[in-house]
């Protein structure tokens, strides 16, 4: 399975100014998280999606690990969003 890359991870951090992107936490990100989870399935259908910006949310341990995760968009949105991925290819 694939983590995301170094820099993908920090402009994403930076443009949550390093916080948990979490409603009303403030802790400063530790964490990356797939909105959606990175599984081999998904992989199979949203592969480039899987590991773009728009996936990826910085989260603090405690909301990563403890409290309720971002709800990850529905499949057909994921399915325009991967088709527009290919077209830039």
């Amino acid at each position: 399975m694939n983590a995301f890359r170094q820099e993908i991870k920090s402009a994403v951090k930076s443009a949550f100014a390093g916080r948990c992107s979490n409603d009303n936490c403030l802790n400063m990100a530790t964490e990356a998280h797939h909105a959606v989870p990175n599984t081999k399935a998904n992989q199979s259908r949203w592969r480039l999606y899987l590991q773009s910006p728009m996936n990826l949310r910085p989260l603090c341990y405690d909301c990563h690990h403890n409290k309720p995760l971002p709800k990850k968009p529905n499949a057909m949105l994921l399915d325009i969003y991967e088709r527009w991925l290919e077209s830039l290819k």
